[in-house]
């Protein structure tokens, strides 16, 4: 599965909305179906995320962010996925594993500026939905997995208080995450700027239990071979983005 933690906007007005339209569909095209948002990813507004959402056949979730106005939830709190089990030429004791996905991140007052012209965001303390939903999604899920994005004294005490989850992905302060942090659940993140691929493998046990895992931080280095539909993605994005800056440029001359 490939899932990413939040905080994958970049940035505000247009050229910020660029940034992001083409990250989002670079990484739709390698595979990724789920994302948490954070507050960095609702810089530009709620409405324009959902746009993405459709236009790249992706999933946002956010447990604990609602409107402010009537108190709705922005987007589904979790999603539950069904999975193939991989082994190396052996034969496996189970056919399917549900995946449940959850998404969270810090409390926050006001999610974006309120001179965007849309219904205002909030996201709400973690903590006080955090039991409740995991404990909803165990009876649905073999595994549980947290993607949370801000700061870690903020997760630390839904891992040391909540029971049933057995994996957290750490967006945000990733870099406070340490081999030395022992929870029930697996913690893992990766390292920022997009220099490292992050891969946990779990194995488990006939009952769908973890047994043990392995964490690998893969370094994308320079050597390896460029993916052909990545270089025409990323140049089509290079000439939306000096079209765009010819644009502004133009415009700000005119007036």
């Amino acid at each position: 599965m490939f899932i990413d933690a939040g905080g994958f906007a970049r940035g505000g007005g247009d050229i910020g909305k660029l940034y992001t339209n083409y990250l989002l569909r670079g990484m739709a095209d390698l595979g990724y179906t789920v994302f948490n948002l954070s507050y960095r990813d609702f810089i530009t507004g709620g409405n324009i995320l959902k746009d993405l959402s459709n236009k790249h056949n992706v999933e946002f979730i956010a447990s604990n962010t609602f409107y402010k106005d009537n108190g709705k939830p922005f987007t589904e709190p979790y999603l539950v996925k069904t999975i193939k089990p991989h082994s190396s030429g052996k034969s496996l004791p189970v056919d399917k594993i549900r995946v449940g996905i959850v998404g969270m991140c810090d409390e926050y007052g006001l999610l974006f500026s309120k001179q965007i012209k849309e219904p205002m965001l909030e996201a709400k303390p973690p903590l006080d939905f955090a039991e409740k939903l995991i404990a909803q999604v165990r009876k649905k899920a073999d595994i549980v997995v947290l993607l949370y994005n801000g700061n870690y004294a903020k997760l630390k005490p839904i891992l040391e208080t909540v029971k049933g989850i057995d994996v957290t992905i750490m967006g945000g302060q990733y870099y406070m995450v340490t081999p030395n942090d022992h929870f029930e659940s697996i913690i893992v993140s990766t390292p920022s700027m997009g220099k490292y691929g992050g891969l946990l493998t779990l194995q488990l046990d006939n009952k769908k239990k973890i047994v043990s895992h392995r964490n690998e931080n893969i370094p994308l280095k320079e050597d390896m071979q460029d993916d052909p539909a990545m270089l025409k993605l990323i140049k089509e994005f290079e000439e939306a983005e000096k079209k765009l800056q010819d644009e502004t440029i133009y415009s700000s001359s005119s007036h």
